[in-house]
């Protein structure tokens, strides 16, 4: 049986990897843009 410390641990823990992930997914989809605008500068 889970207890209720358990269980917001746990749901903690997946909220916390899912927001991790949409943050490097969109940095990851920002960085290549920035990139090429410093290639285009120099």
């Amino acid at each position: 049986m889970i207890t209720l410390m358990e269980l917001k641990l746990i749901c903690g823990v997946i909220g916390f990897l899912f927001i991790g992930a949409i943050l490097g997914i969109v940095l990851g989809l920002n960085a290549p843009p920035i990139d090429e605008e410093k290639e285009s500068d120099n």
